[in-house]
């Protein structure tokens, strides 16, 4: 990018941020029409001491300028009141950060992504592992990497009753050992239908597969710090 771009008031909201030089972070904000940016945000850490609107889990308007791959951040304001997790609900909302981060490469606007993000904030609650594998599912979704939960590649759908196992490269292959998940469990996968806490886990370990694939198998960091986490809470 050579040309400069100036961008006002943009819709964002704040994934990541770490110290850059002695008074500014480095900010990795979501936008809703210009995707992941990453932006200087200048003598931002000694104004976070006086109340800075520029935190997590707030939504933002951001005003930036770049011409090439960090942009300058200009100025944010919050737009609505933030939220406020502890515990498990504020691991899960991290752990939405850290997909996001991971997943969309800088520059790829998505709103659907934008949009997913904001939906799931607000739906975080006390117990949150329904939220978290919405998004996963509706995630992989948006950025193209979902694989058929009711068909396999071939445009045969799936028996109910029949077991399959589930390739992260080409999704629902017969399981001649029995070893995997029926297609009934797929199918409510597929529907969303997570009241089931079998089918919960399913979607868990399957989402995390595709995940991890698309990662080239590099750990996300928030579920290593989830497992610290809830071994010494129980």
């Amino acid at each position: 990018m050579t040309q400069l771009r100036r961008v006002e008031l943009a819709p964002a909201w704040l994934l990541h941020s770490y110290p850059y030089r002695e008074t500014s972070l480095i900010v990795e904000m979501l936008t809703r029409d210009y995707g992941r940016v990453g932006m200087v945000a200048r003598g931002a850490r000694a104004r976070r001491r006086r109340g800075d609107p520029l935190q997590p889990f707030t939504p933002l308007r951001v005003s930036f300028r770049q011409r090439g791959e960090l942009a300058t951040l200009a100025a944010a304001e919050a737009s609505g009141p933030g939220r406020r997790f502890t515990g498990k609900t504020f691991l899960a909302a991290t752990y939405l950060n850290e997909l996001i981060l991971r997943l969309l490469a800088r520059e790829d606007p998505s709103p659907a992504v934008y949009r997913l993000y904001g939906e799931a904030l607000a739906a975080l609650g006390d117990e949150p592992a329904t939220v978290v594998r919405r998004f996963e599912g509706r995630l992989i979704g948006a950025l193209g990497f979902a694989l058929p939960l009711t068909h396999d590649l071939g445009g045969t759908p799936l028996e109910s009753d029949r077991c399959y196992r589930y390739d992260p490269d080409h999704g629902p292959m017969p399981a001649f050992d029995k070893q995997g998940y029926q297609g009934s469990m797929l199918a409510a996968i597929a529907a969303e239908r997570f009241e089931d806490p079998a089918v919960l886990a399913a979607a868990g370990q399957i989402f995390r597969e595709v995940i991890s694939w698309h990662l080239g198998g590099r750990r996300l960091k928030t579920l290593d710090v989830a497992r610290s986490y809830f071994q010494r809470t129980d």
